[in-house]
């Protein structure tokens, strides 16, 4: 309800397509499970999801890092990092920018 815009992003590596696809599997289990959302922002384990570690863990289970480990450390309210920013996801270099679109 606060997000001032949208990205669409595209895998930009060899073999795309299956590792697409184990990513796809991976987010479907955990839609499926009823994963709950990780209010703590906690990279620990896979029991609650935020939205960055979602996608970053998907892929990672097929093989590609595309934040490449370098986390964001921060201050907040809940606790201190490693967080997974989405401006870091849209910065990997394992993606390609398709559209982009303001929600102002």
């Amino acid at each position: 309800d606060r997000a001032s815009a949208v990205a669409v992003q595209r895998v930009n590596i060899k073999d795309a397509l299956s590792i697409t696809d184990i990513a796809v599997k991976y987010s479907k289990e955990k839609a499926e499970a009823e994963t709950p959302f990780d209010g703590g922002f906690d990279l620990s384990d896979d029991e609650r999801l935020y939205c960055t570690e979602l996608i970053w863990k998907a892929f990672k289970s097929g093989g590609v890092d595309l934040i490449e480990s370098k986390f964001d450390n921060l201050f907040t309210p809940f606790g201190k990092g490693p967080y997974i920013l989405p401006s870091t996801l849209l910065e990997s270099n394992y993606l390609k920018e398709i559209l982009t679109q303001s929600l102002n």
